[in-house]
């Protein structure tokens, strides 16, 4: 992935404007990780249009076992994108290339204000959560439906403490993706299989589909 002087300029004025706190991206690579050395060129080039907010640092999920252990992460690569180290659930499990990338810029902003657009009868659904869950969202890089799913999850993680979002790319986590066959995508996944279902649901419904699996509703 190669950002053009548009892209550069739209980044840019974006971050200008919707950047607030300091973001740091804490990434878990992995041996094999064969689009590594591209996501670090497109971060050098985003971290320089960001006014000094953004950061990334770049993390051994084999060897540095604490760190993986501190953040609760249970798959590579993965960035995990936190309030300047402050850990709000917000991931990506994979590159975030394709129709993914604005979804990463808008969890960059969202993660910066530590707030989102849900409506408020989403919020309070999402605040009856009290334990911990897990959101995967299964997606492709070519899938134009699957940033809505992702970004919701993501929303999700920031209004409540107890909430993992990831997006998890399909092609780079085959393993997993055969585990929970996914076939269509977006294709989500609530707490390592206790409910799945597919598709980019509105955010109310997909609340409700969480409150299914840990039995609120």
């Amino acid at each position: 992935m190669v950002l053009s002087p548009d892209d550069k300029n739209y980044i840019e004025d974006l971050f200008s404007k919707e950047l607030r706190d300091p973001v740091k991206l804490i990434i878990f690579k992995k041996e094999g990780w064969k689009y590594l050395e591209n996501l670090r060129e497109v971060l050098d080039e985003i971290v320089s249009l960001s006014g000094g907010l953004l950061s990334y640092e770049i993390h051994d999920y084999e060897n540095e076992k604490d760190l993986v252990k501190k953040y609760n992460v249970d798959k590579a690569p993965i960035i995990l994108i936190t309030r300047n180290g402050e850990d709000l659930g917000v991931r990506f499990a994979g590159t975030p290339f394709g129709y993914e990338f604005s979804t990463f810029l808008e969890a960059i902003i969202n993660v910066s204000k530590k707030s989102t657009d849900l409506p408020n009868d989403v919020k309070e659904l999402i605040k009856k959560i009290n334990e911990p869950v897990k959101i995967e969202v299964y997606v492709t890089p070519s899938c134009p439906y699957c940033p809505n799913a992702v970004a919701t999850a993501h929303k999700f993680a920031i209004e409540n403490e107890y909430i993992i979002g990831e997006g998890v790319e399909a092609y780079e986590h085959e393993e997993l993706a055969n585990k929970y066959g996914v076939s269509a995508v977006p294709h989500i996944v609530i707490n390592n299989g206790a409910r799945m279902f597919v598709g980019a649901y509105p955010p109310k419904e997909f609340a409700l589909e969480i409150l299914k699996a840990i039995r609120k509703a």
